[in-house]
């Protein structure tokens, strides 16, 4: 099953093992990190999403409120109806996690797989447990959770 993934990836990819391991997994990185917001924005209406944040921020002030004032009964009212906004919240953002798990889980065994024993990147100093060779998880890492950043802040 792994061998049939990985040969159709390869044909997918294949621009990408012809540069160096370093470029390569920095450029496919930025792709599924390109990806996977791209499927948040997608499917997460983000509207919906800030209504039930703020309507869940006021209703726990009104919580903390009720339980100084120790009328717990209204509290429990004000709590139940926080949790039924935690779940909507929830449902909204569910979607596009799945999918963004799915398409990791589809992606990320061909990366390593091609990737698997080579030292992608040097740094100019030696870490404990990691050395001065990073391989390519580290390496996706770094440069995915950087590219999603800048990505990101470009977007708001």
């Amino acid at each position: 099953m792994l061998e049939f993934l990985v040969s159709i990836l390869n044909l997918i990819f294949w621009p990408f093992t012809i540069l160096p391991p370093v470029l390569s997994i920095f450029l496919f990185a930025s792709f599924v990190t390109l990806l996977m917001i791209l499927i948040n924005r997608i499917f997460i209406n983000k509207n919906a999403v800030n209504e039930l944040k703020e309507k869940m921020n006021s209703l726990r002030e009104q919580l903390i409120e009720l339980q100084k004032q120790g009328n717990m009964e209204k509290a429990k009212e004000i709590l139940d109806e926080i949790t039924k906004h935690n779940l909507d919240y929830m449902r909204q953002t569910m979607k596009a996690l799945l999918i963004s798990i799915v398409a990791i889980i589809l992606i990320l065994p061909w990366v390593q797989y091609t990737y698997k024993d080579l030292p992608v990147a040097k740094i100019p100093l030696t870490l404990p447990y990691i050395g001065s060779n990073l391989n390519w998880l580290i390496w996706y890492s770094i440069a995915s959770l950087t590219v999603g950043w800048i990505i990101r802040k470009l977007m708001e």
